[in-house]
């Protein structure tokens, strides 16, 4: 081992002891990132996942703040709401289900979004309450040779939030990181 660092020049072994050192630096220094790419603790822990809202929100309100609804879904079997969309936003995926009030909202739109959403999501077979856009809701890896055709599923969507009529599914490996996403649209509809 001493032998491959003694044939090592020395610029080189200051430049990979330099590298070592900030990269050190860099992992210890922790927090969420500022690139966006994961959840920030001050985001999370001042978000409230239920806010209240006289205000009756459309599909044209997160195109205004630039998410691209690009695929409307049918509204039966989803009930009391009035609209849905699969929505893309800063390259993450978002379920916006829209509903005539807060209260709606909130009564109506909670319990299937419990559904669709978290580690316990219902993604497969008859437990599912409102099968369209199920495609769109689960991430699923390659499938072994003689695998059962649910095998490594998993919900997209982390968590949600109902803020006003509106109830946003939001893309996430967990609920934090889904939150994360979801206050970071619904701050721009304020």
């Amino acid at each position: 081992m001493f032998q491959l660092f003694s044939r090592l020049a020395p610029s080189t072994i200051a430049a990979t002891a330099a590298l070592i050192a900030v990269s050190a630096v860099a992992c210890a220094s922790g927090g969420g990132s500022a690139g966006g790419t994961g959840p920030s603790p001050e985001v999370t822990s001042a978000f409230t996942k239920v806010t209240p809202s006289e205000r009756v929100y459309t599909v044209e309100d997160l195109r205004a703040i630039g998410m691209r609804a690009n695929l409307q879904y049918r509204v039966e079997g989803l009930p009391n709401a009035v609209d849905a969309w699969r929505c893309i936003y800063q390259q993450k995926e978002f379920e916006a289900r829209f509903y005539s009030s807060h209260q709606d909202a909130v009564e109506y739109g909670t319990p299937l979004a419990d559904e669709a959403t978290g580690p316990d999501a219902i993604l497969f077979g008859e437990g599912v309450s409102w099968k369209e856009g199920i495609m769109n809701r689960k991430i699923c890896g390659h499938f072994a040779i003689g695998s059962a055709a649910n095998a490594g599923c998993n919900a997209k969507f982390g968590d949600y939030a109902i803020y006003g009529n509106l109830v946003l599914l939001c893309e996430g490996e967990n609920s934090e990181e889904s939150l994360a996403r979801c206050a970071g649209v619904l701050e721009n509809l304020e």
